[in-house]
């Protein structure tokens, strides 16, 4: 996965020390070649979690961050592994909880995190970090004012709760469908479901909630399935079944796979619980292919060994 991600990353991200270098049309591509731009970065989390944090590993790591963080969007491809890093820092040495070092660099990841897009936009624009300041001072007082997008998620999740009633339509669980024919690229299928086509569905003129970004939490897709029984018992059935398998996991080494893949999960739910259950596809299984593939073929191909005892067990952080 290294080489791909090196070949997607110089491809289709921006770059400022290599403006020249020849960019892909990602005009109706397929996803298949988009999501190897975060590959890089996925296979050093990968040899980090099994190898250790080397700097063979870790200052390769950096970089990719860096760079995926001036990218102006996506700022998931930055959040999820630094969460994915943390949990397995926390894990090696058996901690429950953030030291006061990541705490400090979680705040200051927090400051620049809303302003992360409008950045990244002023450096592809040539503008350089002159005015990253004033950026970051802007961000910082419409967020204290609440004014900020990425605050308004319980307006959202409302407004969404709002238009499924308008347009009267239950879902029972058809919004996961879109995830079953994703495989299939979309220059044989033209016509294929968009992943959040319940989204679509739902929009308006005044609230065009799929093609602006807008989230529905997994409460607001809960509710699109089955109404209120579904916000009360799908999120209870999932967060049931992690529970299980927290305990199974909790007491095996931390260099297992399956201890591996819980982490990849683990990492990936605030993006569930943002914006719905079809993230425990995207984000795990299609935007980490990488860190899947791993757990996948070892299921596959290597017969899973009884654990003789729990003294290299792990702690898993909370």
């Amino acid at each position: 996965s290294i080489p791909f991600g090196i070949y997607g990353a110089l491809t289709q991200l921006f770059i400022p020390w290599q403006p020249d270098l020849p960019q892909a049309d990602l005009t109706n591509t397929s996803s298949y070649q988009t999501i190897s731009q975060s590959w890089f970065g996925l296979s050093m989390l990968i040899l980090i979690f099994f190898k250790g944090f080397k700097k063979r590993y870790v200052l390769p790591l950096i970089l990719y961050l860096f760079i995926i963080s001036i990218q102006g969007g996506a700022r998931y491809r930055l959040v999820l592994p630094l969460i994915f890093l943390t949990s397995i820092y926390l894990s090696n040495h058996k901690l429950k909880w953030p030291t006061q070092r990541i705490l400090i660099m979680a705040i200051a990841l927090g400051v620049i995190f809303y302003p992360l897009k409008e950045i990244g936009a002023n450096l592809q624009k040539g503008e350089g970090f002159k005015n990253v300041g004033q950026i970051v001072a802007n961000s910082f007082k419409e967020t204290a004012g609440g004014d900020n997008g990425d605050q308004t998620f319980l307006d959202q999740f409302a407004m969404t709760l709002t238009e499924i009633d308008r347009k009267g339509k239950t879902y029972y669980g058809a919004t996961l469908y879109p995830v079953l024919v994703s495989p299939i690229p979309r220059s044989m299928w033209s016509q294929k479901p968009i992943l959040n086509q319940w989204q679509d569905d739902i929009s308006t003129t005044f609230r065009p909630f799929s093609t602006i970004g807008m989230i529905g939490t997994i409460y607001g897709e809960s509710y699109a399935n089955f109404g209120y029984i579904g916000i009360i018992f799908i999120p209870g059935i999932l967060f049931y079944f992690l529970t299980r398998w927290y305990n199974k996991v909790k007491i095996i080494s931390v260099k297992s796979v399956e201890f591996f893949f819980y982490l990849v999960i683990i990492s990936c739910m605030l993006q569930v619980l943002r914006d719905g259950l079809l993230s425990l596809v995207v984000f795990p299984i299609i935007n980490n292919m990488p860190l899947f593939l791993i757990f996948l073929l070892h299921n596959i191909f290597i017969k899973p060994q009884p654990i003789a005892n729990n003294t290299k067990s792990g702690v898993l952080p909370n």
